[in-house]
């Protein structure tokens, strides 16, 4: 399903200066542009979420697998008895 959208003819000329030099039609240029730019939000929080996985990483390494287990399990605990009393 196609949608329409106003642009200016300013930037339509643009536009289409841009898709000749490209050689697609406007329409599949501007698609992707816009594609592309709709997706750098995903882009920014990806690599966000990366920088902070390999910040816990680093602060992580000096604790073993069973101790980061041991303290989680004891956090759940913790919840659950605050949350359900139990």
């Amino acid at each position: 399903m196609s949608q329409t959208i106003s642009i200016s003819h300013q930037t339509y000329d643009q536009l289409r200066q841009r898709a000749a030099q490209s050689r697609m039609s406007p329409d599949t240029l501007a698609e992707n542009v816009l594609s592309d730019y709709l997706s750098q939000e995903e882009v920014v929080w990806q690599e966000a979420f990366t920088a902070l996985l390999a910040k816990v990483h680093q602060h992580t390494t000096q604790f073993s697998s069973a101790e980061i287990e041991d303290d989680i399990t004891q956090a759940l605990r913790e919840v659950r008895a605050a949350r359900y009393g139990y």
